[in-house]
């Protein structure tokens, strides 16, 4: 989130005003402590003569003085926003479809929001937290084989990441960029030759160019960053075994 002066400073005194009267230094940033408190129930179990494996955990916090961090007067400051909660399930699965074949899958659904107002950054009760994906998603394909007498692999990864808002609703100006929302697909092939592996990798196949993040440094003002997934890479690795 961002530091608007007219309105979070309205006196220009160089300190935030908050709704309930009192006001900070932003040169402080000081900090109080926070606080969780988490139920977890998870459960964890090998299927079909441990040819599959199978985790998963549905799980609540509590969080009490969450800090988070926004851009003024040219540093980031760090405050207290007051409760939240994060509620969401996992779950994990590594499955040996045959002798040569291994499948990894993981999902995750979150939901992370304000438990009360945040009126001095712009957010209400119930509101996404900024930087919190809702939708998660990992596959994972790996073939196994030899050369010669050499053991070998092609591997294929995909993943998906949801979109997510950088901001606090009444923060966020009409035209910003969305970070998240994005899949990603990599590729390994790799082979071990006596004591030393050697791995051909493609990460991000697709070229694909989206945000991770957009980081508004003067919102309103036309000013501000953004983080975009790494380009194509294409590389070899070589690594030896002592």
């Amino acid at each position: 989130s961002t530091l608007v002066p007219e309105r979070d400073d309205p006196d220009g005194n160089g300190l935030i005003n908050f709704a309930d009267g009192t006001e900070r230094s932003v040169r402080e940033g000081i900090l109080d402590p926070d606080t969780t408190e988490t139920f977890e129930l998870g459960l964890k179990t090998s299927l079909m003569d441990n040819r599959v494996t199978l985790s998963t955990a549905i799980f609540h916090t509590d969080w009490q003085g969450m800090p988070l961090g926004f851009r003024g007067l040219g540093s980031t400051i760090f405050l207290n926003v007051g409760k939240s909660k994060v509620e969401g399930v996992e779950v994990e699965v590594q499955a040996q479809l045959s002798e040569s074949l291994v499948l990894n899958f993981g999902s995750s659904y979150i939901e992370a929001t304000l438990a009360e107002d945040a009126s001095f950054l712009g957010g209400e009760k119930g509101e996404d937290l900024p930087g919190s994906a809702g939708f998660n998603l990992n596959l994972g394909l790996e073939y196994q084989f030899n050369v010669g007498e050499y053991d070998s692999f092609v591997r294929a990864d995909y993943a998906y990441v949801d979109d997510y808002p950088h901001a606090f609703k009444s923060r966020i100006v009409e035209g910003d960029p969305v970070a998240g929302g994005y899949s990603l697909v990599n590729l390994k092939a790799g082979v071990e030759i006596n004591a030393i592996n050697l791995d051909l990798f493609v990460n991000n196949l697709t070229n694909a160019n989206d945000f991770t993040w957009v980081d508004n440094l003067l919102n309103g003002l036309g000013s501000q960053r953004a983080y975009r997934l790494k380009p194509r890479t294409v590389g070899l690795n070589v690594s030896y075994r002592f």
